[in-house]
C-alpha cells in the first residue's frame, strides 16, 4: 500500500495522538488533525487528502456520520470511522453512511489500522471503478436512447408519409372519378349528337358545337391529369428544384395566348408583362404550374364576361405576379383551409374543380423561394400575389 495523505478527526486529543503516530509508523502522512465536522469540512476541502479517518462523536454542531456525508457529497474521499460507540442505532447510521472501514476505541493494533486501511482503499478503488462504469454506461444508454428516439422519429414520419399517400390515394379515387365523369359524359353525349347529325344531313354548325363541347372537356381532362401527375411526382420524390435558362417576355405572352384561346375565351383578358432583362434563369415547370392553375381558378370561379387581370414585373430584385379577378370570392371561414389539399370552398357551387390546384401553387412557390399571398372578397373577386426570386443571365 502506498503512504496516504491522511486527516484525522478525532475530539480526544490523545487519541488522536495516538492514532497519528501509529499512522507515522505505518509511512504514512497525517496532513491536519481537527475536532469537529465543521473544521474536517474545511481542511478536507483545502488540504484534498487520499483518507479521512473520522470519529462519530465530535464537537461541534455535527457528529462524524454527518459529516461524512457531506464529505461524500462534495470529493470522491475513502472515510474510516473510529468510534468507541457499539450500540446498534449508532452502528446502523454508520453502515448507512456508506463509510469505508471501522475502528473501534481504542486503537492499539498497527494491524488492524492496516487492515481497515488496506479494505478502505480498496473499496473505494472499486467504487471509483463502479462509479466511472456507470457514468460510461449512463452514456451509451443515453446514446442509446437517442439513436432509438431518432430512429422512432424517422420511422413515424416514415408511417405518416406512407398514410400521406394512401389518404392521397384514396381521395384521387374519391374525387378526381367524379371529376372524370363530368367531361366523359359530356364526350359521349356529344358524340352521339354528332353521329345524330351526321345521319340526318343537319347544319354542319350543329355539330361543330359539340365537337368544341368536345375540345372542351378533353381540355378539362388534360388539366386535370396534369394536376394529377404533378401532385404524385412531387410525392414520391424529394423535391426538385430544376432551373433552366428561359426567354421570360417570349414565354408570357405566348403564355397569355394560349389562355385567352382556352380557360380564358369567355372573360376579358388583360394582361401587363414589365420585364426589363428577358432571359432568366428559372425552373419552368414550376413556373408553369402557378401562373397557370392561377389563370384557371380565376376563370372557374368567375362568370363569363367578366375581367381577368395578369400583371407581371420585376422589381426589388424580385419576379412579382398578381392574377384578379371579378368572381365569386373566398368565405372568411374558409381562407384558413384554402392551401389545404383537397379542400373546396364551401360557395364553389356547381363549378368544377378538385381542390389540388391551390396546393399546387402553393407548393410550387416554395420550391421556387418564394411568397404567396391574396385577398378577397364575396362577390367582388379575389386577387392572388407571388414573389419570386429573379436570376438574370447575361
Amino acid at each position: 500500500m502506498k503512504n496516504l495523505n491522511i486527516l484525522i478527526t478525532e475530539d480526544e486529543r490523545v487519541q488522536a495522538r495516538l492514532l497519528q503516530h501509529k499512522l507515522t509508523e505505518m509511512g504514512h502522512s497525517v496532513v491536519a488533525m481537527v475536532d469537529s465536522g465543521e473544521e474536517a469540512l474545511q481542511q478536507a476541502r483545502k488540504l484534498q487528502p487520499d483518507l479521512v479517518m473520522m470519529d462519530i462523536n465530535l464537537a461541534g454542531e455535527l457528529n462524524g456520520i454527518e459529516t461524512a456525508r457531506l464529505m461524500q457529497k462534495e470529493m470522491d474521499v475513502p472515510i474510516i470511522f473510529v468510534t468507541s460507540a457499539d450500540d446498534k442505532d449508532t452502528i446502523d447510521k454508520a453502515v448507512a453512511s456508506n463509510a469505508s472501514g471501522y475502528l473501534f476505541k481504542p486503537v492499539e493494533s498497527k494491524r488492524d489500522v492496516s487492515v481497515a486501511i488496506d479494505m478502505a482503499m480498496t473499496k473505494s478503488a472499486y467504487d471509483r471503478k463502479l462509479k466511472e462504469l456507470n457514468k460510461a454506461l449512463d452514456v451509451k444508454v443515453k446514446e442509446r436512447t437517442s439513436q432509438l428516439e431518432e430512429a422512432n422519429v424517422k420511422l413515424t414520419k416514415a408511417l405518416e408519409r406512407e398514410r400521406e399517400l394512401n389518404d392521397f390515394k384514396s381521395s384521387i379515387i374519391i374525387n378526381v372519378s367524379h371529376q372524370f365523369k363530368t367531361p366523359l359524359t359530356a364526350i359521349h353525349s356529344s358524340a352521339e349528337l354528332i353521329k345524330k347529325i351526321l345521319e340526318m344531313g343537319a347544319e354542319p354548325e350543329r355539330a361543330f358545337r359539340h365537337t368544341r363541347r368536345i375540345l372542351d372537356s378533353v381540355d378539362n381532362l388534360n388539366a386535370l391529369i396534369t394536376e394529377i401527375l404533378y401532385v404524385e411526382g412531387n410525392d414520391k420524390q424529394k423535391d426538385v428544384f430544376n432551373p433552366q435558362v428561359v426567354n421570360l417576355r417570349t414565354y408570357l405572352h405566348s403564355f397569355m395566348d394560349e389562355i385567352k384561346l382556352g380557360v380564358g375565351k369567355n372573360h376579358i383578358i388583360k394582361s401587363q408583362i414589365k420585364i426589363d432583362k428577358s432571359k432568366i434563369l428559372l425552373d419552368k415547370q414550376h413556373f408553369h404550374q402557378i401562373i397557370s392553375n392561377l389563370m384557371a381558378n380565376a376563370a372557374n370561379y368567375s362568370e363569363e364576361g367578366t375581367t381577368i387581370t395578369f400583371s407581371i414585373m420585376v422589381k426589388d430584385g424580385k419576379l412579382k405576379g398578381e392574377v384578379s379577378d371579378q368572381g365569386i370570392g373566398i368565405p372568411e371561414k374558409d381562407k384558413a383551409k384554402l392551401f389545404d389539399r383537397f379542400f373546396r370552398g364551401s360557395n364553389v357551387s356547381y363549378r368544377q374543380g378538385t381542390g389540388i390546384g391551390l396546393s399546387i401553387i402553393k407548393k410550387a412557390v416554395e420550391l421556387l423561394g418564394g411568397k404567396l399571398d391574396f385577398e378577397s372578397e364575396i362577390g367582388k373577386g379575389t386577387t392572388f400575389k407571388f414573389s419570386l426570386p429573379v436570376h438574370y443571365v447575361s
